[in-house]
């Protein structure tokens, strides 16, 4: 390590504001993507996903790991 090499934290609440505005962010796409399941599946399969039960996602990649694919 270099002798000049700091090592910083981040400010608790600089992370809480972000982890808040992450959620924010998060509910307003949700709320986008429930007026409008079109937009979503034109935003593609991972917002697709992003918008069904955990369950479902589980049960579509149940067996992706399986056979290396």
């Amino acid at each position: 390590m270099c002798e000049s090499a700091q090592i910083y934290s981040i400010p608790p609440e600089l992370v809480l504001a972000r982890l808040q505005q992450a959620q924010a962010l998060t509910d307003f796409w949700v709320t986008v993507w429930s007026a409008n399941p079109r937009l979503a599946c034109q935003a593609g399969r991972r917002v697709e996903e992003f918008m069904l039960s955990r369950h479902e996602v589980q049960r579509r990649h149940a067996h992706d790991l399986e056979n290396g694919g």
